[in-house]
């Protein structure tokens, strides 16, 4: 059966209703000529092209550096209790007021790990994980309101390990209580490490 010039486009509205959600867009004149030559260069459609910066900008909010252990490490600068997860599912839980620095500054020290062959800061668990070649994963548990006092961070933190099956089947070598610090001991770490 031959579709008539009327048939086809009201089949593709239908199909574009159906699978795609229409939004107007209002470019100043230089952006526009913009767009157009740099279209001309990649030869992509105008949708395409906005499609593609749409995304990228969607990535690179929401992950701000790619690690060779941890791989991709949230972007998100909040209070959390996080996990980092081997490639078979073992944990190490644990919780900052600053996930993204948290994470960069376990990046840092695995980084020195794999330079020297120790690190002070790791646990031994995970420095032999690391070394034995184990790749991690970032895996964010639960955001957390930045005014929870120190306690409840603890509390949720302890709650998370229990729920992982303890010392015992995770990476994380001490109890709660007795891992946290004052938010300057570890400045002061990073300083005597210098």
């Amino acid at each position: 059966m031959v579709m008539s010039k009327q048939d086809k486009t009201d089949y593709k509205r239908k199909f574009n209703e159906e699978n795609y959600s229409r939004v107007g867009l209002y470019l100043k004149e230089d952006v526009k000529k913009a767009l157009d030559a740099h279209r001309a260069k990649t030869g992509e459609s105008m949708n395409a092209l906005i499609n593609r910066a749409i995304m990228e900008i969607i990535k690179n909010e929401t992950s701000c550096c790619d690690n060779d252990v941890f791989g991709t490490i949230p972007n998100y600068s909040g209070t959390a209790i996080y996990a980092l997860v081997d490639d078979q599912g073992k944990k190490y839980i644990g919780s900052s007021t600053d996930l993204k620095r948290r994470l960069l500054f376990h990046a840092s020290h695995v980084k020195t790990l794999l330079r020297d062959g120790n690190d002070g800061f790791l646990c031994s668990k995970m420095q032999e994980a690391i070394l034995a070649g184990r790749k991690f994963r970032v895996e964010v548990l639960e955001m957390l309101p930045s005014e929870i006092s120190k306690e409840e961070l603890n509390n949720k933190e302890y709650y998370w390990l229990e729920k992982e099956g303890g010392l015992e089947a995770t990476y994380n070598m001490k109890p709660i209580k007795q891992m946290y610090c004052q938010p300057g001991d570890i400045l002061e770490h990073v300083e005597e490490r210098k």
